[in-house]
């Protein structure tokens, strides 16, 4: 399965009982794109959503880096979501990874949901990978099991939603200030948002992204590895139509060590 969580180029879930799950959208999304850029080594990622009205019809992240002379290295992962039967609930989602010097079949991932219109198994059978991904909830809280992991972390693991935030993913901790997330859509994060648990803006700051994802009403204001190295923090600049603009991200390559940079964010809407 070529599933982000082998990249592990993001690591975040979206889900919560506590808003309504009727898959309706609250309003139109607006939100084009969001990049996070490291001066101290010339890189990031770019995470770009296009929609069909309120439909997610795709999502690309893309890696770059421009460290090395001249030439600009790019990771590219574009995923395409297919509605059938159903307006807002995507029967499956196909991804395509157009990068030649290591070429990766594309893969397609199928949905099951259950009654409360939550995403409770999405699948595939592609040239590489038979693999299963089920998603169990209870409460404010969701546990998943990835059937190509027998052990280890992502077996088994889940989050907590409070006040509409998310609160831990995988061992990490995030608190939350009153800047709206621009990502926020109950649409996506109440219905199939879960197929995201490892695969949209990054938990792991090594990645070049950030913890966002569709359910949380706020932006992060701290973010917590729980292994004994510092917190990264955000900041965020908040425009006079109260969208925010973009912001900072201190230490958010703490994995790297002795690395304090601080990242600029940008979000750009449609």
């Amino acid at each position: 399965m070529v599933k982000p969580v082998l990249f592990l180029i993001a690591a975040t879930l979206f889900f919560s009982c506590k808003k309504n799950s009727s898959g309706t959208s609250t309003r139109a999304p607006d939100l084009k794109s969001v990049n996070i850029y490291y001066p101290i080594c010339h890189c990031g990622n770019t995470q770009t959503f296009t929609y069909s009205g309120t439909q997610l019809t795709q999502y690309t992240s893309e890696l770059y880096d421009s460290s090395y002379d001249s030439l600009i290295a790019q990771e590219i992962m574009v995923y395409t979501f297919q509605y059938l039967t159903s307006a807002t609930l995507p029967y499956s989602a196909s991804l395509q990874i157009p990068v030649p010097q290591y070429f990766i079949p594309p893969a397609t991932y199928f949905f099951q949901f259950d009654k409360q219109n939550r995403l409770i198994e999405d699948s595939t059978n592609d040239q590489i990978y038979n693999s299963y991904v089920y998603y169990a909830y209870t409460g404010d809280s969701v546990t998943f099991k990835d059937s190509l992991f027998s052990s280890g972390a992502y077996l088994n693991s889940g989050v907590n939603d409070v006040n509409g935030n998310l609160t831990s993913l995988l061992g990490y901790t995030v608190t939350y200030g009153s800047a709206p997330n621009p990502l926020y859509d109950p649409a996506i994060g109440n219905t199939f948002g879960t197929y995201f648990i490892a695969g949209l803006l990054s938990s792991y700051p090594n990645d070049k992204a950030l913890p966002l994802d569709f359910i949380s009403q706020n932006l992060p204001v701290s973010w917590n590895p729980n292994n004994g190295n510092p917190m990264a923090t955000f900041s965020w600049t908040t425009g006079q139509d109260g969208r925010v603009t973009g912001g900072t991200a201190i230490n958010a390559l703490w994995s790297y060590a002795g690395i304090t940079d601080t990242a600029r964010i940008t979000f750009t809407y449609q």
